[in-house]
């Protein structure tokens, strides 16, 4: 019936196929992510990959920090008119559920699901905008005597949407007027 060679080459081909599968264990921070036939799966422990057959990515879910600044001519304007140069660092990361690791890695990867200037080509937009519409709300001596208020709005205007990424705080580094003596300086006047 079957000869010795038919079992060696079973023997052999199951054997290969044990060695070339690829088991990947999650550092802290990690999310693994299988995509086959079936579908994406992510796992925070650890996950069996075969190559050619599934493809493997590893996304970095620590938490990173995007400053944006807003100084002189781009500063943010009051209530009052008045210019305000600020600097502002928002923490982010990508939300560990496996919803959003799925939305990231499908959106942008997960490789550059943490990258530096991949956030900022996905967020600064969205946070400075935020910032902009949150000022108007105050007037620059309520900006210093309620501090409180205007984090409260700004996580307001900023709003819940990443597309599986989450805000988990954000520090006012510098807030200041703009120096009317700076040559780039223009106070905002109102329409009548």
């Amino acid at each position: 019936m079957y000869t010795l060679s038919f079992f060696l080459g079973i023997i052999i081909l199951a054997a290969l196929v044990v060695f070339l599968i690829i088991r990947k264990k999650a550092a802290q921070g990690q999310a693994l992510i299988k995509t086959d036939k079936k579908g994406v799966h992510v796992s925070f422990t650890e996950l069996y990959a075969v190559p050619f057959i599934h493809k493997f990515e590893v996304m970095d879910i620590t938490l990173k920090s995007l400053t944006i600044s807003l100084l002189r001519h781009d500063g943010i304007t009051c209530k009052d008119n008045a210019r305000a140069d600020i600097n502002i660092t928002f923490f982010i990361r990508v939300n560990d559920t496996e919803i959003d690791i799925i939305q990231v890695a499908k959106t942008i990867g997960g490789k550059q699901a943490t990258d530096i200037a991949q956030l900022r080509v996905l967020f600064e937009n969205k946070f400075t905008e935020a910032l902009r519409r949150a000022s108007k709300h105050f007037e620059f001596a309520e900006l210093y005597m309620s501090p409180a208020a205007f984090r409260e709005k700004i996580f307001d205007e900023i709003g819940t949407n990443f597309n599986g990424y989450i805000l988990d705080d954000f520090i006012i580094d510098f807030l200041d007027l703009t120096s009317p003596a700076d040559p780039d300086y223009k106070a905002e006047t109102s329409p009548n």
